[in-house]
């Protein structure tokens, strides 16, 4: 027996409630209504929903209940606003790949959606009063459920665990959340904030997981614009140290997985001030009550100085001349490249094998020169691709100081330039304070491949007209077939019969 029939084009009044024609010729309802078997049928038709489009336009209407039937079993129903037909087929075509069956109406009453059989849409035989808070007809069957229990949504995305996946390449120029313990962040802001990590930070206070604890348990947040992948490998093997990418405002997922619902088709779904971070291993930590945020710079970097009396002098005599020798001091480590490299002589085997895995940019861009202490070699770029040696930064135009250095006092590099005027033409390597720097003329580099690169040396041949000719090739010569072969064969043959 059929409990819903296919509507003809010509067909103006409906049995089924609230049901009405749209613009297109669809019957359709003001709602939509899509029933899973199962909880995780859902979630897979939800992740299948925010990969196809954004949801924001359906979170407001959107309604997730628990439905127990008069045989008490229980389903999941996905109601939602309908406003066109062409929202409903999408989210139809959905449904049917996740397991679910789609109907539509307006109140209590809905009716199985249009299918390729009926491309107008369905209306029921006849009204059937069931008991139940809602009842649903299909042309297989029609079934009365009772509401059990209401699911938001925004549970449903705190209740999903996230999945591995690849991470992405390169550099990570997008903005990252990185949770820390108390024990280790004023260590880890003192390191961003050396190497040149803009960001901000605030603390966490959660409540305590057991009765049992003394106190609530806090933890460190720090929002960096990007961090190169170096660091970001290094951060990930510290424990107590996670790192989280944006997929939305409210949302933060480790790196190295994703959430099964894509996060950014729902970017309203918490306030953005709200930060939800997602853990690999499952555990979700909502982020309501946040201290205010602070700028890295301003919880590091400060250093107290002995106070010093003020020198007294007449305003009217100048001051004597004095004179303070430049010295090299350590700095704080910045990102920087060097260009110049020095390798002592009890390094150069070493080179030497290195020298067969360089690329050949390499060898087009660095110049070298040989010293009695061993070599120096200075290029534009390339030259960090060696991992021997000691490398240098230039300042100015030829003055080379070790990488992590600084001359104290700061002159800046114009003035250097001036001191060494009579070195023009030259290249001064300053490598400590025990040794004055050592100047190396610029004609004395020269280019990589043409300093190491042993020239060929082809080995010559003689022509072969001097040689002997060779010996003629040898003469086969068969002696002469009979003119019948077989006949002596055929004869003997039939002697014999």
């Amino acid at each position: 027996m059929h409990h819903v029939e296919p509507i003809s084009p010509y067909q103006t009044r409906f049995l089924t409630p609230g049901l009405q024609f749209d613009i297109r010729g669809i019957a359709i309802g003001q709602k939509g209504l899509i029933i899973f078997p199962t909880i995780d049928r859902g979630a897979c038709f939800f992740s299948a929903w925010s990969t196809d489009g954004s949801l924001q336009e359906s979170l407001a209407s959107l309604e997730i209940r628990r439905l127990r039937s008069l045989q008490r079993t229980y389903e999941i129903g996905v109601f939602f606003a309908v406003e066109s037909s062409y929202r409903m087929d999408r989210v139809a075509g959905i449904a049917r790949l996740a397991g679910g069956q789609s109907f539509t109406g307006t109140d209590r009453i809905f009716v199985q959606y249009r299918d390729n059989r009926s491309p107008l849409g369905y209306d029921i035989v006849e009204n059937v009063d069931l008991a139940g808070d809602l009842v649903v007809f299909h042309e297989s069957y029609r079934q009365a459920y009772f509401f059990d229990k209401t699911i938001s949504f925004s549970e449903l995305v705190l209740k999903l665990r996230p999945r591995p996946h690849k991470t992405r390449p390169a550099q990570h120029n997008f903005p990252l959340l990185i949770s820390v313990e108390p024990g280790l962040f004023p260590a880890l802001v003192s390191y961003l904030s050396r190497s040149a990590i803009k960001g901000r930070a605030a603390l966490l206070d959660m409540p305590s997981h057991s009765a049992f604890e003394a106190r609530a348990r806090r933890l460190f947040l720090i929002e960096v614009d990007g961090l190169p992948p170096r660091f970001i490998e290094l951060l990930r093997s510290v424990p107590g140290v996670n790192l989280f990418e944006s997929p939305a405002p409210w949302a933060r997922v480790e790196i190295g997985f994703e959430h099964p619902i894509a996060l950014h088709a729902c970017p309203n779904l918490f306030p953005s001030h709200t930060r939800v971070l997602f853990h690999g291993k499952g555990q979700v930590i909502v982020a309501n009550a946040l201290s205010s945020w602070s700028s890295l710079d301003s919880l590091f970097g400060f250093e107290w100085q002995e106070a010093t009396p003020p020198i007294a002098h007449s305003s009217g005599t100048p001051l004597p001349p004095f004179h303070i020798p430049l010295q090299l001091v350590t700095k704080a480590p910045r990102r920087s490249h060097p260009s110049a490299l020095f390798i002592p002589r009890n390094e150069l085997l070493t080179f030497y094998n290195l020298l067969y895995f360089l690329p050949s940019s390499a060898f087009a861009s660095i110049r070298i020169a040989s010293a009695p202490n061993g070599f120096y070699l200075i290029a534009a770029a390339e030259i960090e691709a060696i991992p021997v040696g000691r490398f240098f930064n230039r300042l100015g135009s030829h003055l080379y100081i070790p990488l992590g250095m600084e001359i104290a006092p700061p002159v800046n590099s114009t003035f250097l330039s001036t001191l060494l005027s009579q070195f023009q033409d030259m290249h001064v390597f300053w490598e400590s304070n025990e040794h004055p720097p050592v100047a190396i003329p610029d004609k004395a580099f020269f280019p990589l491949s043409q300093s190491i690169v042993l020239h060929l040396a082809p080995e010559i041949i003689d022509t072969l007209s001097s040689a002997p000719p060779p010996p003629p090739p040898p003469y086969l010569a068969h002696p002469p077939s009979p003119t019948a072969p077989l006949r002596n064969a055929l004869a003997v043959s039939l002697k014999k019969k």
